[in-house]
């Protein structure tokens, strides 16, 4: 044999389509045909085994080494024997495979096929914070359940973790800073905000609320609503209490761009209240309210 041999494609890596007109030769005459050409690698305890330009025939019915492309490409001697055959390191003499003679046909080791199970052995416990991060950062869930069914030793019985990088990763928004509006005193700056609807209907047929939040004093006013553009037939009178009660006007109000809001832009104007909104998609700026 002048070239490897496989039957399986993806035991090869870097592979190109086989664009020759040769064939794989067999007993019979008959030629099987060469699909694909790349690189495999043959692992041991002791040693990887390289080679190159291996040959993807499907139709062939086993694995077949050429012994003097194996022995250049990975300076070793081959030995064979009536019933076994040694690879050995060229320069030391040392032996790194035994195989055995089957029906004739020099056996590659099964055992050391790239298709074999590996195990790994830990002899050193772990913290749970290190099994999370070892394992890809799984769910809590899901780590105590590979804990579990693999026995993996633990060196503390703590079942809660926090993980930094799992955090950052997973936060949808940057953190808010702190906001710069100011107040100098009562009425200065309102917060305000809708919730709604609720599952639960209240005794009165409330659906939802609507919260104002006075930045200076906070103070805060609840007013349930039956639906959210009741909100300009509320804002009236809570502007009517507050100013009496503080005797002074409200300045500024503070909302977000909901719809109900909106419809109140005129009536600030008439009253001579500035309003401020949040930015867009963005209701944390509201925070104090929300």
């Amino acid at each position: 044999m002048s070239h490897y041999v496989t039957d399986d494609l993806t035991n090869l890596s870097l592979t190109s389509t086989y664009e020759g007109s040769d064939a794989i030769i067999i007993g019979d005459g008959t030629g099987l045909k060469i699909t694909h050409a790349g690189h495999a690698t043959l692992p041991t305890l002791s040693k990887n085994f390289a080679l190159s330009n291996v040959l993807c025939v499907p139709s062939i019915k086993t694995n077949l080494l050429s012994v003097s492309q194996f022995c250049k490409s990975n300076n070793t001697s081959i030995e064979f024997f009536p019933a076994y055959f040694l690879v050995k390191d060229l320069r030391t003499g040392a032996t790194f495979i035994r195989g055995r003679n089957k029906n004739d046909v020099y056996m590659w080791p099964e055992s050391l096929s790239p298709l074999t199970s590996f195990h790994a052995f830990v002899g050193v416990k772990a913290l749970l914070i290190d099994w999370h991060r070892r394992l890809g950062h799984p769910s809590s869930c899901i780590l105590h359940h590979l804990i579990t069914s693999c026995t993996l030793p633990l060196s503390t019985s703590s079942s809660n973790i926090i993980c930094d990088s799992c955090l950052y990763h997973k936060s949808q928004w940057l953190p808010f800073h702190v906001s710069s509006l100011k107040s100098r005193g009562p009425l200065d700056l309102i917060y305000t905000d809708v919730w709604g609807s609720a599952s639960i209907t209240s005794t009165e047929g409330y659906r939802f609320y609507v919260i104002f939040v006075d930045h200076f004093t906070k103070y805060i006013w609840f007013y349930p609503l039956y639906h959210k553009y009741d909100v300009s037939l509320i804002f009236p009178k809570f502007k009517f209490i507050v100013e009496k009660y503080f005797k002074k006007s409200i300045v500024s109000i503070y909302f977000d761009n909901g719809g109900e809001y909106i419809k109140l832009k005129d009536y600030f104007a008439t009253q001579g209240i500035n309003h401020l909104t949040t930015p867009p998609h963005t209701p944390q700026h509201n925070g104090t309210a929300v």
